[in-house]
């Protein structure tokens, strides 16, 4: 009884915390309510957010890589290319519509060697829109911005690419025991093996198939690509014409009547040479012209070069070759290495140097052939059994540069062949048997429209013959840059080859 009395009591304390209950109840809920409506807004943003950055993928996948498919190599060096401000509407449900804004184009100086400077990457990117009614009724906008980083491939990306893999005669030449290659390798043609060559790095051929001539050849960067993409080749070094043209370095063989020779001196810089076509180089002669280290230069022959030397600074070299395509020039469509040709940090043994302090670079570019000199430090006459094997004066050649031959191959004079057969690379000559002279020690890449002999069964035996073994090493900096107005790597028409390096939200 007294406990119910108790219950019944009306001083207002039960009032008071049924009150309280009542509020922390409502406070509860209204809390349940702006967390609901925040997860709800967040999900919309977040919905939002993923409609404006596939708007942004549309802008570059649409507008953007297809302008740059469209273009030209020569146009992609320009710093800056804007392109669209608005596309259209790209997609619209009721209240919200997606649209990409500001698409642009920006060219971006090599991220791999400060010293050097070159536009080897582009930045496509474009803003996507989402607009939308926020809760309130009020029209509300999100964006995101979004950037592909492109690498712009040039020929000098390949340790050795090439357009034929058959020489003028129809024969086929193939990589065999004496080869390796540590680099991308690349060919137009049925890529043909025998024996066990070494391949340290990629192997892509536009072909089904490696055409695998017994042996074992090792694929060590992995199984060739087959049915890869052509590169295609054009037939002028215009880039490296036009920029010794605008530097006073340009030097014309007055239709063949004279033959140049530019000697390489290290940290004195450059001579070029000229003398009447036919005649013996006179070793007294005085240079034409002279210069320091290239910082960025380009130098080019309209005619048939000698090249040799210790090269200091960044610079191109070009030549035309002998102007009269008919025999009466043979041996003289070229640029013809008389000896080393490499930086003059490089081992003298080896051609091998450190690729992360060295910012000398050298392009050659013949628009016909380039031709290793039979010479005496070139290996002549079986030079590499003529002494010890660091007597590199007497045999082998380092070549420490990107090389391209447009018009035709990358070979060697004087190949031993029949005594009445003459051709551009042998010429009358007749040596020893064997006459083996030693390695090629190529240490940056070569690109060549027909792919020459380095190596003949010729005056030989089972093991020999004449000519050089291949030591090919791709220089790595070449991922970043090429040599001054370098040839990029094109496709139909010209256009551009790429690969994408990134991909995501600025």
């Amino acid at each position: 009884m007294k406990t119910w009395k108790h219950l019944l009591r009306e001083d207002g304390t039960s009032l008071v915390i049924a009150a309280i209950m009542i509020t922390m109840l409502m406070l509860t809920g209204l809390a349940f309510m702006k967390w609901g409506a925040d997860e709800n807004y967040e999900a919309q943003y977040e919905k939002y957010k993923l409609q404006a950055y596939y708007a942004a993928h549309a802008g570059i996948m649409d507008v953007g890589l297809q302008y740059l498919l469209s273009l030209d190599t020569s146009t992609l060096t320009q710093s800056s290319i804007p392109l669209m401000s608005n596309m259209p509407i790209i997609t619209q449900n009721g209240q919200t519509a997606a649209v990409a804004e500001n698409i642009w184009i920006q060219a971006l100086l090599n991220q791999g060697m400060g010293a050097i400077s070159d536009f080897n990457f582009v930045q496509v990117g474009a803003v996507g829109r989402v607009d939308f009614k926020d809760a309130e009724g009020r029209t509300a906008s999100v964006r995101d911005t979004l950037v592909m980083t492109i690498k712009l491939l040039s020929l000098a990306n390949f340790l050795y690419l090439t357009n034929h893999e058959t020489t003028v005669f129809g024969e086929v030449i193939k990589f065999w025991s004496q080869d390796t290659l540590n680099g991308w390798v690349h060919s137009n043609d049925t890529i043909t093996t025998m024996q066990q060559p070494v391949f340290y790095g990629t192997v892509s051929t536009t072909a089904p198939y490696i055409n695998i001539l017994g042996g074992n050849p090792l694929f060590l960067g992995g199984p060739p690509l087959l049915n890869y993409r052509e590169i295609e080749l054009p037939t002028e070094a215009t880039e490296i014409r036009n920029a010794s043209q605008g530097m006073g370095t340009f030097f014309d063989s007055e239709n063949d009547q004279y033959w140049h020779r530019l000697i390489f001196k290290g940290n004195s810089g450059w001579e070029m040479y000229k003398w009447e076509a036919g005649q013996p180089f006179d070793t007294l002669s005085s240079p034409i012209a002279t210069s320091g280290p290239p910082q960025w230069g380009a130098i080019f022959v309209n005619g048939y070069l000698e090249l040799y030397g210790v090269v200091k600074g960044c610079v191109s070299v070009g030549a035309h070759g002998a102007i009269d395509p008919s025999d009466e020039q043979l041996g003289r469509h070229c640029i013809r290495l008389i000896d080393d040709i490499r930086y003059w940090c490089a081992d003298t043994l080896s051609g091998n140097f450190d690729s992360l302090t060295t910012t000398d670079l050298l392009g050659i570019v013949s628009e016909s052939h380039i031709t290793i000199g039979n010479t005496w430090k070139n290996g002549r006459e079986n030079g590499k059994y003529a002494g010890s094997a660091t007597n590199m004066s007497r045999h082998s050649i380092i070549i420490t540069a990107a090389m391209v031959a447009l018009g035709e191959s990358f070979s060697f004079e004087d190949q031993n062949d029949q005594p009445n057969f003459v051709w551009e690379f042998s010429t009358g000559y007749s040596g020893p048997y064997p006459d083996e002279r030693g390695r090629i020690l190529l240490r940056g890449a070569v690109t060549q429209f027909r792919r020459g002999y380095v190596h003949r069964s010729n005056h030989g035996t089972a093991s020999n013959g004449t000519g050089y073994g291949k030591q090919y090493r791709f220089d790595y900096r070449l991922n970043f840059t090429a040599p001054p107005y370098f040839i990029e790597a094109g496709g139909e028409e010209g256009k551009a080859h790429f690969e994408v390096v990134s991909w995501g939200n600025e």
